[in-house]
């Protein structure tokens, strides 16, 4: 009994010296593919604080993490400078001529902090001339106060957007302000336009500025953000609550009582693993995050692929995984039941040529549709559901697989259009899949073609359609082969190297994969469904296959469970072995 009592105090002290917060990375998924936002911030934080470029040319408050492509975002950015002769004019302004390697044993992350220092010596802890990089510029050698605004057009996409700032400088005097005019410091003031919006929320000159309690701040907000996760993966926690940004009260379009939400970059990567793990570690935020896009198809007219983007499909799916656990208004879709090649809509969704996997996506829209409307006791149940069955008018029995030039020797797939087609399109419509394994052929047929989509390195595990296809072998096989792909997966593409993601993390939507498959339970989104495997422990581990399972003391003979089990608290218990079991 002493022994026992003695190690439960020994397990109570370690847990009250224990800080979540030291077993989290930013940087994991900083270098490679992942393009991860690596710096400070609060969970869904409007302001986003970082380092600008593999040589910095400036820090700036705004960015996104994970869209890949051209980085978007970044700025007014802030440049700290050396002050040659207390000199204005010996400062380097220039984007090419500032541009500044760090040092690289220098970096400090962690959430709600980044901290590096700059090759010319300058860090968080000096007090050098600061250089702000605008268009329009108003400063106060009086209050050490900057305010200003811009519209910007995006690093991809249609539109532009407002942006507004108000900078306050404190803990050093301010020596000098000025305009950087061709190649020499001006001092005329410039006058702007700015919103009330900008500065209500920054303090004023005689504010204490405390860098130390802000630091406080933000770790107390991650540490409660991160509390429901008592298993070691927490830097993967922390990634998908960094976006969306909660933008609420900074509408730029509508007055609204609701919550308003941006920097949905990513959504048709997102709603396949982020928002089912949102709803169950973050259900308040989740709630508030559907609450913003059901605002934006009552003042828009349909639901979008991201904020700013005009492709409205996918968002119906996340409404769907938070109803369970707008509609796209393409024409065509209506009118032939498919979507054509080089589809035109004329309500200004513009030309498409992804016509045989819109068509999909459009199937399963409708599905999950079906799926909500059957919840909530709707009529356009019987409606949606006939549309969701179109995908079947795309599907050519004799169709060949043919890959780089060599038949695959599988037949019965979507019409040809790209080399991978034959196993990422068919993770588009994870809906009614005893007849789709009827079509390709039967189960044995279908696990085959699933094993060479993963086997012949078609498969693409940095592509967030891919996820599903590790778990499809439960439609038609044992759960041992959809874990056995799960531990082909991590650690070799999921891991805690800053190199780590196979690809861009997409607002959270790439690494949301990761606390999943580590918890043993995977969502088919569109479905009440997670799919059950041996939760993850190490890579060595061999004990993949279920022998037996029991719910709540009871005989559990299904591959999948229903979100009733998180929100009743129910206990699944697994037998597991390292061999397959009958």
């Amino acid at each position: 009994m002493l022994n026992l009592l003695d190690g439960l105090y020994s397990l109570s002290d370690r847990a009250a010296n224990f800080d979540v917060l030291d077993w989290i990375d930013p940087l994991i998924g900083s270098n490679g593919g992942g393009n991860v936002f690596a710096g400070a911030t609060l969970p869904y934080g409007l302001a986003k604080v970082s380092a600008d470029g593999s040589r910095v040319t400036g820090f700036s408050a705004m960015h996104d993490s994970g869209t890949g492509g051209n980085p978007s975002l970044g700025n007014f950015p802030i440049f700290p400078q050396l002050y040659p002769g207390n000199d204005l004019n010996g400062c380097k302004f220039p984007i090419g001529v500032r541009a500044m390697n760090y040092k690289k044993d220098s970096i400090k992350a962690t959430p709600g902090y980044l901290g590096i220092i700059l090759e010319n010596g300058n860090d968080a802890s000096t007090n050098p001339p600061i250089l702000l990089d605008l268009t329009h510029l108003w400063a106060s050698r009086q209050n050490g106060r900057m305010q200003g605004s811009g519209i910007f057009l995006p690093s991809f996409g249609a539109g532009s957007y407002v942006l507004h700032y108000c900078l306050d400088i404190a803990g050093a005097t301010i020596a000098d302000s000025g305009v950087w005019v061709n190649d020499r410091a001006g001092t005329e003031p410039k006058e702007l336009y700015i919103t009330r919006n900008a500065e209500k929320e920054i303090p004023g000159p005689g504010f204490d500025f405390d860098f130390d309690r802000l630091v406080h701040f933000a770790r107390e907000a991650w540490k409660k953000k991160v509390a429901p996760i008592s298993i070691d993966f927490w830097s993967a926690i922390y990634r998908t609550t960094i976006s969306p940004q909660d933008y609420t009260d900074e509408n730029p379009d509508w007055n609204s009582d609701e919550p308003y939400f941006d920097s949905f970059y990513c959504l048709w990567d997102m709603w396949r693993v982020q928002p089912p793990f949102l709803t169950i570690t973050d259900p308040l935020t989740q709630s508030r995050i559907v609450q913003s896009l059901l605002d934006i198809y009552k003042h828009r007219g349909w639901l979008p692929d991201c904020i700013d983007w005009n492709l409205p499909y996918d968002a119906e799916n996340e409404l769907l995984e938070w109803g369970i656990e707008g509609r796209s208004g393409l024409t065509s879709w209506k009118r032939f039941k498919y979507i054509p090649y080089l589809d035109f809509n004329p309500r200004g969704f513009g030309t498409s040529s992804c016509s045989i996997s819109r068509t999909l996506e459009c199937a399963y829209n409708d599905f999950s549709l079906a799926t909500l409307a059957k919840g909530l006791g709707k009529d356009t149940y019987t409606k949606y559901l006939s549309r969701a069955g179109n995908w079947q008018k795309l599907f050519k029995s004799d169709q060949k697989s043919i890959i780089i030039g060599s038949d695959s020797s599988f037949t019965d797939f979507f019409q040809p259009k790209y080399l991978n087609a034959a196993g990422n399109i068919c993770s588009l419509f994870p809906m009614i899949f005893v007849r789709l394994i009827s079509l390709l052929g039967g189960p044995d047929t279908f696990l085959r073609q699933l094993d060479f989509f993963h086997t012949s390195e078609l498969a693409d595990i940095g592509n967030e359609p891919v996820f599903l296809t590790v778990y499809m072998p439960h439609y038609a096989g044992p759960p041992g082969l959809s874990a056995k792909r799960v531990y082909d997966c991590i650690p070799s593409h999921f891991n805690s190297s800053q190199n780590s993601l196979p690809g861009n993390d997409g607002s959270g939507a790439m690494v949301s994969f990761l606390p999943f498959a580590c918890t043993g339970l995977f969502p088919n989104p569109g479905w009440n469904v997670y799919f059950i495997i041996p939760p993850f422990f190490e890579a060595e581990y061999r004990r993949i296959h279920i022998h037996n399972t029991t719910l709540n003391g009871a005989r559990y003979e299904r591959n999948w469970i229903g979100h009733e089990f998180l929100t009743e608290g129910w206990m699944l218990e697994l037998w597991l072995g390292e061999e397959g079991s009958d």
